[in-house]
């Protein structure tokens, strides 16, 4: 399975091939990232965020406060998603749970 995140708007946008964001590929019970992704990069989901709406993303962790986030973001056209989550073999929310943590650990 293969993911992408990528950030838009950001204040240091990178050059054409290391756009702010990052790729997960998770082959084999290994997960490998990759920190910089290009604008054409496909995967199997790929998440498009504005960079605040991303930033605000890591203040909230999973739950109804995080959906009604994600909702407003994607209702303002601060996100979109191409392709699907389905097969994706990781919870995500717990991912995002920890990298919240850490942020506000930071």
């Amino acid at each position: 399975f293969s993911y992408v995140e990528r950030f838009s708007d950001a204040s240091d946008p990178g050059s054409a091939d290391r756009r702010p964001g990052y790729r997960m590929d998770i082959a084999g019970g290994k997960v490998t990232v990759r920190r910089g992704v290009s604008e054409s990069e496909s995967a199997d989901c790929v998440l498009v965020m504005d960079y605040a709406a991303a930033f605000a993303t890591l203040t909230v962790k999973s739950g109804s406060e995080m959906d009604a986030l994600s909702k407003a973001a994607f209702d303002r056209g601060q996100l979109r998603i191409g392709g699907s989550f389905d097969g994706m073999p990781i919870d995500l929310a717990a991912l995002h749970d920890a990298m919240v943590d850490r942020t506000l650990a930071g």
